[in-house]
């Protein structure tokens, strides 16, 4: 399949998923005015990347409306893990710097759980990473833009540290599998790395994320 033609599905799903939350919420706007915030800091990834060999550091806020709807941002940095890549094709690169930009789109599943948010769920997650990458060839010092892009259907768990809720520090643990697309910069490898480097690959992608999470407030 074209990474390209892959890209413009994952756009197209993502951005159908948005307007099915919004229409939600228009739906019924008393719930719409009643949402928890929510800091989430996703420690998956912290212990790495094993296709590019990178390690990273994020941090999210999640928008929980009383329908059990929810919206996540998270913004973080990458950056290449010392030792030898695990996938044949992975990063091999000298240095690799970029960031990391993760939309998930949830829905908690029982609404005995809601405010506050907890227990199951399903979600819908685009992750998108921004990299620029040092490596060497022949002798020659060259570097390479690249993007990746991946989406991922999810089934999680979110669980209160104190059990009776009474805290504001959650947990949460979610599985799942999906498509990721890699497009390197054509204009960053001349004609005879290409042979040697694709600039477009796809690949299936599972998906597992850990994260803790803060409650900093409602309205």
């Amino acid at each position: 399949m074209n990474c390209r033609i892959t890209g413009n599905i994952l756009f197209v799903l993502f951005f159908f998923s948005v307007g099915l939350n919004q229409a939600v919420a228009q739906y019924d706007y008393t719930s719409s005015k009643n949402k928890e915030y929510i800091l989430k800091y996703p420690v998956s990834s912290v212990l790495g990347d094993i296709r590019t060999n990178s390690l990273g550091v994020s941090l999210g806020l999640e928008m929980v409306q009383k329908n059990g709807w929810s919206f996540t941002q998270e913004v973080g940095y990458i950056f290449k893990k010392p030792g030898e890549k695990v996938y044949k094709e992975g990063n091999s690169n000298d240095r690799l710097n970029g960031i990391r930009l993760t939309s998930e789109l949830r829905k908690y599943l029982f609404s005995q759980n809601l405010n506050p948010s907890n227990g199951l769920f399903l979600s819908t997650e685009w992750d998108n990473k921004l990299t620029r990458a040092s490596y060497s060839m022949e002798g020659q010092h060259n570097y390479t833009n690249a993007y990746r892009s991946s989406l991922t259907l999810n089934v999680g768990g979110k669980v209160f540290w104190n059990s009776d809720k009474s805290g504001r520090i959650t947990l949460e643990l979610m599985l799942g599998g999906g498509v990721e697309c890699i497009v390197d910069d054509p204009d960053s490898y001349t004609s005879e790395e290409k042979l040697f480097f694709p600039t477009e690959t796809f690949y299936p992608w599972m998906n597992l994320d850990f994260k803790i999470g803060y409650t900093i407030g409602s309205r």
